[in-house]
């Protein structure tokens, strides 16, 4: 079984890397011509503001623009515009710091995403460097808010010092409205939350609207129960008598549980984080005979049996998204607290036709808590979670001479609400 799952969990890989999945959504363009076209923009939910997109026309035609094609593109609720502006590029790292506080210029051409549009407007971008840089619109520019970090110090004796040349730039783009003044004073740095605060009252002040304002999305929150069953073996390895010397058997068990997805912005949105707090169990069995000398010899009949609530802490990459349906793989770790364990044995202790018994542990020691990782594969339709992982743990024993690695297949059913 457990070679079956990693086989599936690779040829999914595989798949992965060779599938490139698209994601076309209403939308449109407008050239430089000034020509508007709907039709549909390849979505990839971008964590950077993107270079080229992909637009499919009404004839299903695709092509690729730049920012030296079209002038906007709307995709979402989303709009970005072509736009030339100046992007500082100074180091932020403090070890890397320069001494200078003016401001270093690279003149780009990019798409800026616009997050208010009005009288008074407001964009952002963020490049390779993963570093966002905000813009407003004045006489016919895009015009950089300047922040920089200085050392006004040296090498060995880092003093940082601020730029704030976007407190000014502000105060005279937005001062018509007194009562913004002392909030864009005490900005330590400029925002996403605090400049949409800020044009948010601007606007209020001025009792005016914009044209257009980007609309968060909501958090891509995903919760549920889970339930099914579980496959178990425990192995022990290393210099432990009765343990090492026994095989012990499998264990089929029920688990249950609640999980909760957590989806996360950016390519395509096929990555989220999965958490699980499961129940599982198991229950083995095991024989070892010590042979001591003729006609003397100990056999023991072992039980373990263990519970344990499971916090599985996962990646969740989708490999196919539509209509409803996903196929995902999941990646991560897990960390087991026991909850209740039965660890006896019996011995029977053999002198030739005379037997004693008396009960004994199976194990001298163990530890509550156990640590593993855990890969799967997983298929969705609307609400149902069909799940198929596997658990690979350092197990029960504490003891350094011995190792108990555990291995546990779950297949589980969920639903989210």
């Amino acid at each position: 079984m457990k070679k079956l799952l990693l086989l599936i969990t690779f040829k999914l890989l595989l798949l992965a890397s060779l599938i490139a999945q698209e994601n076309f959504q209403a939308g449109y363009i407008i050239k430089n011509s000034g020509e508007k076209i709907t039709g549909e923009i390849d979505n990839e939910y971008w964590r950077r503001n993107p270079e080229t997109i992909t637009f499919k026309n009404g004839s299903g035609e695709t092509q690729t623009y730049g920012v030296n094609d079209i002038k906007e593109f709307q995709v979402d609720g989303n709009i970005y515009k072509s736009a030339s502006v100046q992007i500082e590029t100074s180091s932020q790292k403090i070890s890397t710091l320069d001494n200078s506080q003016e401001p270093k210029f690279e003149d780009k051409k990019v798409f800026l995403e616009t997050i208010i549009q009005g009288t008074k407007s407001l964009y952002s971008y963020r490049g390779e460097q993963e570093r966002d840089y905000y813009f407003i619109y004045r006489d016919g520019k895009y015009e950089a808010l300047v922040y920089k970090k200085f050392n006004m110090g040296d090498i060995n004796n880092v003093q940082i010092g601020y730029n704030k040349q976007f407190v000014l730039q502000l105060r005279t783009y937005l001062g018509d409205c007194p009562d913004v003044i002392d909030d864009i004073s005490i900005m330590d740095q400029p925002s996403i939350w605090k400049l949409k605060k800020l044009f948010a009252k601007y606007y209020s002040c001025t009792s005016s609207s914009p044209e257009f304002q980007k609309v968060n999305k909501e958090t891509n929150l995903e919760w549920g129960v889970d339930a099914g069953i579980t496959f178990t073996s425990i192995q022990f390895n290393g210099d432990g008598g009765k343990l090492t010397g026994s095989n012990f058997s499998s264990s089929v068990a029920p688990t249950f549980g609640i999980f909760l997805n957590i989806g996360l912005d950016g390519n395509r949105k096929k990555w989220a984080i999965n958490n699980a707090l499961l129940f599982t169990s198991f229950s083995t069995e095991g024989n070892y005979i010590n042979n001591l000398r003729d006609g003397f010899y100990n056999e023991y009949d072992m039980q373990l049996e263990a519970s344990y609530l499971k916090l599985q802490n996962l990646i969740r990459y989708s490999l196919l998204t539509e209509d409803n349906k996903d196929l995902y793989l999941l990646l991560g770790i897990s960390n087991g607290f026991l909850v209740n364990i039965k660890n006896t044995s019996t011995e029977y202790r053999h002198v030739y036709d005379e037997v004693t018994t008396s009960e004994v542990n199976t194990m001298d020691s163990y530890r509550s808590y156990e640590q593993g990782l855990v890969i799967g594969a997983g298929y969705n339709i609307k609400y149902i979670h069909l799940n198929l992982k596997f658990e690979r743990s350092n197990g029960l024993s504490d003891a350094t001479s011995i190792s108990s690695p555990i291995n546990r297949i779950y297949t589980t059913v969920g639903y989210s609400f």
